[in-house]
């Protein structure tokens, strides 16, 4: 059988097809054709749902074209640090610091310090002073309690800010929490002794600023969770009468007067008693006085013998 002779192309040379091979051609073409009808297929009906998904999705009350809505993302609160200090002047310092210790107490909170001397006298005030530690949350109604003790002196607030430091702390601690699972997979390959060790020691090293970090950052959050409160209590000073009376004026006299006539009576009475006690050396003392007296009397002349 002849080769089938085609017409001359453009180039002016023949092309000479066999019967089969011309046969596998049209059925790749054949082929091709249908797969890239069915990928156009599939991609109008993509395309199609997607659009409808997409209006579907769009409401009625869209924005026009060109406004982007802005949503609303809710923004992390800050952590803040908060230390409080009063000073009040109430009547009975024992009293008022138990009340205190009572409010905190059942506030949550705790008594972490306590300073109570006695007065050296009574023109000095009695001032204690009290540490407490309340939760965070009960701060403002632990204070309005507190300043109805007595009469407020001096109040203080202040806040701080520690929002980054507990941002780096917690990235610092994902870091090294991958870094230990890294060295662990390090460590069931199998290896030199030497390369074990080295690797041993680089987990101990992140293991323990593990820990370092972790306890920063756990003591951190509790100085979040709980305020410190520096309570100051002060006596009230005794008030001193405006005016003195006669009658007070006399009485203090006569007070001081027996007190006076008291004290000299006691003085008479030890000066006696030391006399009485000294007595023989008194009396020792006089004889020899008498005895020279008489012995120097004896030799002088008399006038009779002149």
């Amino acid at each position: 059988m002849y080769p089938t002779r085609h017409p001359r192309t453009r180039s002016g040379f023949w092309f000479r097809v066999h019967p089969g091979r011309l046969s596998l051609l049209a059925l790749a073409v054949l082929i091709t054709s249908c797969a890239s009808a069915a990928d156009r297929t599939m991609e109008s009906i993509s395309s199609s749902a997607l659009s409808g998904e997409q209006e579907a999705a769009v409401p009625e009350s869209a924005p026009a074209e060109g406004v982007q809505p802005v949503a609303d993302v809710p923004q992390p609160l800050p952590q803040l640090v908060k230390r409080a200090e009063l000073m009040i002047e109430v009547s009975a310092v024992e009293e008022a610091i138990d009340q205190a210790v009572a409010i905190a107490r059942g506030a949550g909170g705790d008594l972490l310090g306590l300073s109570n001397q006695s007065p050296p006298n009574e023109s000095v005030p009695q001032v204690a002073s009290l540490e407490i530690r309340v939760p965070q949350a009960r701060l403002e109604t632990v204070l309005d309690q507190l300043s109805q003790l007595g009469q407020v002196e001096q109040q203080f607030l202040t806040a701080e800010d520690v929002s980054a430091q507990l941002v780096d702390y917690e990235a610092r601690l994902r870091n090294l929490r991958k870094a230990e699972e890294t060295v662990l997979g390090i460590m069931d390959r199998s290896g030199e002794i030497s390369e074990v060790l080295q690797v041993a020691q680089e987990l101990r090293n992140i293991r323990q600023s593990i820990e370092q970090i972790d306890g920063e950052l756990a003591s951190l959050r509790n100085r979040v969770n709980y305020s410190t409160i520096t309570l100051s209590l002060e006596a009230k000073a005794a008030g001193t009468p405006s005016q003195i009376t006669v009658i007070t004026q006399l009485g203090d006299s006569w007070q001081g007067a027996t007190r006076s006539m008291a004290t000299f009576t006691v003085n008479l009475i030890q000066i006696g008693i030391w006399l009485l006690v000294y007595s023989p050396y008194w009396l020792l003392l006089a004889g020899m006085g008498y005895w020279l007296h008489r012995l120097l009397k004896g030799d002088r002349p008399s006038s009779a013998d002149r």
